[in-house]
């Protein structure tokens, strides 16, 4: 797909809301989002995609929203499923991925679009503020640390609005994001081996960048998130389930996507120490992450050789990439 034209103001974006028992977020932060829509030519539909509410979530859009387009999934499989599902039926180039406790901000879209400069560009992500307008300590750029992959949590704070020159690169930051819809589709969108949440995205990205896509970051568009008040994932699942899914599906991401051979290594060290120190401090989370990870090898196997045929840049490259643009800041 060739970037955006300059000038042009029709409709070029489909805004995407994820939404899981989410009647009453739908009803707080819908219509602001909405109200931003129709002060934007960019954005040209909204799409909400259920993901098997049972609190009559769908039936409130087709009464009082109807100028939103309802894709009900008839059954709750999680996030990356309601998103994929959203993504297809989207009629333009252009996608903006959000959950349904946040609020697109005046101009963002408008922003984020700027950033599609040339043809390699896979996603542009938002800058996120909490509702106090502090920028949020997101997941921003996946580092190697004694074996593992960690995610630098920090990052967004210490660059504030000042991206260096082109755009930040940069991991895609949660759940917002705009992407060229045609690559999503291309790359199999969100893989549902991490379902029900977790990890997803940054399974997606980073498989974007291996195969030599590339990822920007635009500060000055907005995304305000109601997370603590209203974040589903915090509300809905306890803190054992949430922690237990993160750890195994962080293994998952390592297994399918980490293929150089001094990492690979690293990492099973690293898995053997954590192994020894949790079962000496009695963390049963950890073996239970483990076992659910290995209870998916058999599905992770396949997914590992797809990426290593397909992939243009290897892990040490991908890193360095993403080292530089740090310090460039």
């Amino acid at each position: 797909m060739e970037p955006p034209e300059k000038g042009v103001t029709g409709p070029r974006i489909t805004l995407v809301l994820t939404s899981y028992q989410g009647r009453r977020n739908l009803e707080t932060y819908l219509p602001r989002n909405l109200e931003t829509v129709r002060a934007t030519a960019a954005i040209g539909e909204v799409v909400v995609a259920d993901d098997g509410s049972t609190d009559d979530s769908v039936e409130l859009l087709r009464e009082r929203f109807p100028e939103v387009k309802v894709v009900a999934l008839p059954a709750n499989r999680g996030f990356g499923a309601a998103a994929n599902a959203a993504f297809r039926s989207a009629s333009h180039p252009y996608v903006l991925n959000i959950s349904n406790d946040m609020v697109l901000e005046p101009g963002a879209a408008e922003s984020l679009l700027a950033g599609f400069i040339r043809p390699d560009i896979f996603s542009v992500s938002a800058r996120l503020l909490d509702p106090a307008g502090a920028t949020e300590k997101g997941r921003t750029v996946p580092t190697f640390a004694v074996g593992d992959l960690k995610v630098w949590r920090t990052l967004a704070a210490r660059l504030g609005e000042s991206p260096p020159p082109g755009g930040m690169l940069q991991h895609f930051s949660g759940a917002i994001g705009l992407f060229d819809r045609r690559l999503f589709l291309e790359l199999g969108g969100f893989d549902d081996l991490f379902l029900p949440f977790f990890v997803e995205e940054t399974d997606l990205c980073y498989r974007a960048w291996k195969r030599g896509y590339r990822i920007l970051y635009e500060p000055a568009a907005r995304v305000t998130h109601h997370h603590r008040e209203s974040g589903t994932i915090l509300h809905q699942f306890s803190p054992r389930v949430r922690r237990v899914q993160f750890g195994k599906n962080r293994l998952l991401f390592i297994w399918k996507n980490i293929h150089d051979p001094g990492y690979v290594a690293l990492h099973a060290a690293n898995l053997a120490v954590r192994a020894a120190v949790s079962w000496l401090a009695l963390d049963l989370d950890f073996y239970r992450s483990l076992a659910g990870a290995l209870g998916r090898i058999g599905e992770v196997l396949p997914r590992r050789k797809l990426e290593r045929e397909r992939a243009r840049r290897s892990d040490r490259e991908v890193f360095r990439e993403f080292r530089e643009s740090v310090f460039r800041a």
